[in-house]
């Protein structure tokens, strides 16, 4: 009877949750600290989405981070102007390699987590914007499909009409 006890026991104590913060996790392996976004994920790429604007419709925003730490970005504020702003700039990683920030040559700063094929936009003090709208402060990466992508495509047909190449203007429908 000790004996089921005693099992029981070390059992039940083999259960408990590895407390907050600890580098324990559940199968008992320590998490190693050298892998993080910079190095663990295929973050260079296209990212978008449409974060919430206080004063419009939404900002259609679209950022590039390129491999050597440059980026692209278009903003464009829905319902306000039909033509988006675009910046250029370098941008840095933190000392966790977990988050981004875009250093604009013009205007304020802006920091960004890197996840799985996805950015999650980050207030001012870096943290995650939380509350009922948080869903949409996340921009995901584009897709890149080899079998379309980088092929020279000829157009033969548009809405079920044919396309016929001309010498003086090219295509003609």
């Amino acid at each position: 009877m000790k004996k089921l006890l005693l099992a029981t026991a070390l059992c039940i104590a083999g259960c408990v949750a590895p407390a907050q913060g600890s580098d324990v996790v559940a199968t008992g392996a320590a998490i190693d600290p050298a892998h993080n976004s910079r190095n663990s994920l295929d973050w260079p790429g296209v990212y978008t989405g449409t974060v919430p604007c206080a004063d419009c419709e939404g900002i259609a925003t679209t950022i590039r981070l390129n491999a050597e730490g440059s980026y692209e970005r278009e903003l464009l504020y829905l319902g306000k102007s039909d033509t988006p702003t675009r910046d250029t700039g370098m941008f840095s990683w933190d000392d966790s390699g977990s988050i981004v920030t875009l250093q604009p040559t013009q205007g304020e700063v802006q920091l960004y987590q890197v996840g799985e094929n996805r950015l999650f936009h980050l207030d001012r003090t870096g943290n995650r914007i939380s509350g009922d709208l948080s869903a949409r402060y996340v921009l995901m990466r584009a897709q890149r499909d080899p079998r379309i992508e980088d092929r020279k495509w000829l157009l033969i047909e548009v809405m079920g009409r044919p396309v016929q190449l001309t010498a003086d203007v090219g295509l003609k429908a």
